[in-house]
């Protein structure tokens, strides 16, 4: 188990069922289409949130990736940029885009918003497949809805203990640092320029003495 993981349960042992209890509220009671909808916009939410906490600082007023048509204003590139960034693993952004998908499809449906229906009760179950078995998932369902034993109440726990694994990870990750240019200043220091195929090796070279690229011409001699 990596660090992460580890201090993201500590988070959900101490904070767990409060972050749990106060979304499951909003939605306990919800109809399928509306618990669906609203869990997907408070994960979008936290992703964001994540994103942001990893990041630099924005430097203006306006937050041009994440706001408007940024380039990670959406749910689906907030998803795959976090796990680009290492943020979330690939068995979470499957899941993450398995909800949106659902998500997406009762938000446009005009009726049969059902998760025990076909076609959403098959990518549904794909999520709750790789959930079933954890211990954390039988407490908070037994916790939540106790003697309750449907796909809705199986896929709305879920839906809180993905966003209570996303916040436990903002108490853990560290904001990126700028990148240092002390290193380029060094080996530019050490360039010829009356050269130009040794600065380009210079650039190019390991740390072995090899460099990434050969600098010679693949092309015959005439």
């Amino acid at each position: 188990m990596d660090d992460i993981t580890k201090l993201t349960e500590q988070f959900n042992v101490h904070f767990g069922i409060k972050a749990f209890s106060e979304f499951l509220n909003e939605i306990k009671n919800e109809s399928d289409r509306a618990a669906v909808i609203l869990g997907a916009a408070k994960i979008d939410d936290v992703l964001a949130q994540l994103i942001k906490k990893f990041l630099l600082p924005n430097v203006s007023s306006k937050d041009e990736l994440m706001e408007d048509d940024g380039p990670i204003s959406s749910f689906s590139a907030r998803i795959n940029i976090a796990y680009r960034l290492g943020l979330i693993d690939n068995e979470l952004t499957r899941n993450l885009h398995l909800i949106r998908k659902t998500r997406n499809e009762f938000a446009h449906a005009a009726m049969g918003c059902k998760l025990d229906a076909s076609p959403h009760r098959e990518r549904v179950n794909e999520v709750i497949c790789q959930y079933k078995n954890y211990k954390s998932f039988m407490q908070y369902r037994k916790y939540a809805f106790p003697d309750q034993f449907s796909t809705s109440v199986d896929f709305k726990t879920i839906l809180a203990l993905i966003i209570i694994n996303l916040e436990g990870r903002m108490y853990v990750i560290e904001q990126v640092k700028p990148l240092s240019i002390e290193p380029m200043r060094d080996i530019l220091s050490k360039l010829d320029f009356d050269n130009p195929s040794a600065i380009i090796e210079g650039i190019l070279k390991k740390p072995d003495g090899s460099t990434t690229v050969s600098l010679q011409s693949s092309d015959p001699p005439p």
